[in-house]
């Protein structure tokens, strides 16, 4: 059901000790999630568990890719290690050296109406030029947002970025998470990127993973 690759994803969204001590269990939980898929659609749960097998991921709007080729490179890529994310890490923790000249106009507007603008270049639906705007004003103005509007910003796309909570606190602490959620937020909207990254490949999994987790609940 599993690819070789697949399974530190699995150990990690489901946890080690089903893994190697309740196998049982996975195993079950597992048949009984792919019965109710072929009762539900009469045939193999490949054609219906992933209706966007070959799409850009967005939790709102689904984008299709148009090179066949390129969507290819997915499968040989492991959705446990996706080096994108890894640099987008250390990007963020070299980010925290540099200190910001905080003396541009927008910075001594009151927050509120600074957090405005950004949401009005990037909304929850953006684009990748929403993502350059965003990261030229900032850089323009020296804008330093505060941590808990970056991590709400990325909060819908948590699950696919599970490096982030294997980080310790002090790990955490160490990152510039503007500049990890812009990079992060920015991948997501290169198509190439994303989809030979393992991303995609990751996406996949997690809703089979999800269930067959709630399967074991109920056993």
């Amino acid at each position: 059901m599993f690819h070789a690759h697949c399974w530190e994803v699995l150990a990690h969204l489901l946890g080690k000790e089903y893994i190697e001590k309740r196998p049982g269990q996975l195993v079950r939980a597992a048949k009984e999630y792919q019965r109710s898929k072929r009762l539900k659609y009469g045939t193999s749960i490949a054609n219906h568990e992933n209706p966007y097998f070959w799409q850009i991921y967005d939790p709102k709007k689904v984008m299709h890719t148009k090179n066949h080729e390129t969507q290819k490179c997915d499968d040989f890529r492991s959705p446990w290690i996706v080096p994108e994310v890894q640099r987008a890490i250390e990007s963020a923790r070299r980010g925290m050296v540099k200190a910001r000249n905080m003396n541009s106009y927008l910075t001594r507007l009151p927050l509120e109406i600074v957090l405005l603008v950004v949401e009005i270049l990037c909304p929850s639906e953006y684009t990748r030029f929403d993502i350059e705007n965003t990261q030229n004003m900032i850089s323009a103005f020296a804008l330093d947002l505060p941590r808990s509007y970056w991590k709400r910003r990325l909060q819908s796309y948590r699950p696919l970025f599970f490096e982030l909570d294997l980080l310790t606190e002090a790990d955490s602490d160490a990152l510039d998470w503007q500049i990890l959620v812009l990079k992060l937020m920015g991948l997501l909207k290169d198509k190439d990127g994303y989809i030979c990254s393992g991303l995609q490949g990751r996406h996949r999994l997690l809703k089979p993973i999800q269930r067959i987790k709630r399967k074991l609940h109920e056993l």
